[in-house]
């Protein structure tokens, strides 16, 4: 996914091939985060873009610092 995402920035052609799917993704992500706020999950107010940065930049984090252990 991440080579996928660095691909879109440098080749054309991959952006476009990849826009519908990450647009969905995007759809679907800040529609889970506003479900979770009228839940009362995650705090009202809260920037749905940066709940999901948070979120997001840990796992990312988290996967490139320990994906190769074992």
């Amino acid at each position: 996914m991440l080579h996928m995402r660095y691909d879109s920035l440098n080749f054309p052609e991959v952006k476009a091939a990849t826009r519908p799917y990450t647009e969905a993704i995007i759809r679907q992500t800040r529609a889970i985060v506003r479900r979770a706020v009228a839940r009362g999950e995650l705090p009202a107010g809260g920037s749905p873009a940066v709940i999901i940065d948070v979120i997001v930049g840990g796992i990312i984090r988290r996967f490139s610092t320990t994906c190769d252990r074992q």
